[in-house]
């Protein structure tokens, strides 16, 4: 008599739904991980620009003796608000701090608001006084009013 030996090949249901919990729990942690990266990732991109803006003042300024309002002046193509050249999810401003504290001429005040996927990050503020004596107060970095989350620098 001849016996055949059946083997049977392939995956159990247990060893599937095993499977497929481990892989929903690695996504579970990577996932909100990439966001939190990529939220970094374009925060330093706005810094970038912050910080590029501000240089660009500080070219406006040693020609014209006083801070550019009109980011035309720096050369953006939009008067008020313009989009970043690294990205486009924060939108630039300059203003006039205060006039009657700190005139246009010593002073300077930069925005950068985030815009789509950065939405629920802060806006982000760079303001500028020459006439600080103390030149380690010159720059303050503010926090905006949108978000709680964490510091920008």
């Amino acid at each position: 008599m001849i016996s055949a030996r059946l083997t049977e090949t392939g995956f159990t249901l247990i060893e599937l739904i095993i499977a497929a919990l481990i892989v929903s729990i690695t996504a579970a942690i990577a996932i909100p991980s990439y966001s939190s990266y990529r939220l970094r990732a374009e925060r330093s991109n706005g810094v970038a620009c912050m910080i590029n803006l501000a240089r660009l003042q500080e070219a406006y300024f040693t020609r014209h003796n006083s801070y550019a309002i009109d980011l035309r002046a720096l050369g953006y193509n939009a008067t008020s608000a313009a989009s970043c050249a690294h990205t486009s999810q924060y939108l630039l401003s300059a203003f006039i701090v205060d006039e009657k504290t700190c005139p246009l001429s010593r002073c300077y005040r930069l925005q950068a608001v985030p815009q789509h996927a950065q939405a629920s990050d802060g806006d982000l503020h760079l303001i500028y006084n020459s006439a600080e004596p103390d030149p380690n107060l010159r720059l303050k970095k503010e926090r905006g009013t949108l978000g709680s989350g964490t510091p920008w620098i």
